[in-house]
């Protein structure tokens, strides 16, 4: 395989953008969400899958209604009330109750990204289950490396590899990730990021 290099002509001819969140992100991407603890990081992140779930809009900017899938590693205890007061407060209809229910999956079982094998079995496993979600959601980037270390530039290059594996065979990744306690300098990542 050769290596293809566009001129500016080439680049016009691209196809436009396909918004999961129009404006925010797009379809096929990778996204990293960061903050400090307790700055709300999953809420948002909730709230955005629960808006494409339903079809709803996010701020006023259109969503894709599509299947969102949550790999949940932290606040498992905490998140029906979550998805409850987020149905609550967004007054849902029976209609958009039932494309929730239909268009939203979570498991509590985080894969490991930077393992090829366990990138396998959750394909597998969505296959299995007959779901194929447009945005697979990991919470947290650190829970998704256990064993390996996020300051390693080598082992977050296997997990960057197998989350843009995700992305070529038609997933968006969105993973949650921390900054770093001391702020001194601003705000940073941790780890190899």
């Amino acid at each position: 395989m050769s290596t293809r290099f566009l001129n500016l002509n080439d680049l016009t001819h691209l196809p436009t953008p396909v918004w999961l969140i129009e404006g925010l992100f797009e379809a096929k991407s990778l996204v990293m969400l960061a903050g400090p603890s307790y700055s709300f990081k999953s809420f948002l992140l909730l709230d955005w899958m629960l808006c494409m779930a339903s079809g709803r809009k996010w701020l006023g900017r259109p969503t894709m209604p599509c299947k969102v899938a949550y790999a949940l590693g932290e606040g498992k205890s905490s998140l029906l009330k979550r998805v409850q007061a987020w149905i609550a407060f967004n007054e849902l209809s029976t209609e958009e109750l039932d494309r929730v229910n239909e268009n939203f999956r979570i498991t509590f079982e985080v894969p490991q990204l930077a393992l090829k094998s366990s990138v396998d079995n959750m394909l597998a496993d969505l296959e299995h289950e007959n779901f194929k979600p447009e945005l697979i959601a990991i919470d947290t980037f650190a829970r998704s490396m256990v064993g390996l270390d996020e300051n390693d530039a080598k082992d977050t290059g296997m997990w960057v590899e197998q989350a843009d594996r995700l992305r070529q065979i038609g997933f968006g990744v969105v993973f949650l990730h921390h900054t770093k306690k001391n702020t001194e300098f601003g705000v940073q990542y941790r780890g190899s990021t």
